[in-house]
C-alpha cells in the first residue's frame, strides 16, 4: 500500500494539474501483471463480509485524497521524500 501511495504521490508531482481521480496507484510492471493474472483466473465472489472491509478500505483512501488534494507541490514532494527516507 506504501508503494501505491508513492507511486500517487509521484504522479502528482509529476502531472500536478491532473485531478487526483485521474493519477494512477499502480505502477506500469503492476498494471500488467494485474491484467495478465485477471485474464487467466476467474474472477472470485467477496464474501459478505469481505464486502465490510472493501468499504472501509474504500472510505479511507478517499478521505487520504481529499486531504492530497489540498497539499501544495512542495509538501507533496516532502511526503514523498520522507516516505523514500523510511
Amino acid at each position: 500500500m506504501v508503494q501505491h501511495f508513492q507511486t500517487l504521490l509521484n504522479q502528482v508531482v509529476a502531472q500536478p494539474q491532473r485531478p487526483l481521480a485521474q493519477l494512477p496507484l499502480l505502477s506500469s510492471a503492476e498494471r500488467a501483471q494485474l491484467l495478465e493474472d485477471a485474464a487467466a483466473e476467474p474472477v472470485p465472489v467477496v464474501p459478505a463480509s469481505g464486502l465490510a472491509e472493501s468499504v472501509t478500505a474504500a472510505a479511507e483512501i478517499d478521505h487520504l485524497l481529499a486531504e492530497l488534494e489540498g497539499l501544495s507541490e512542495t509538501d507533496v514532494e516532502k511526503l514523498l521524500h520522507d516516505q523514500t527516507s523510511t
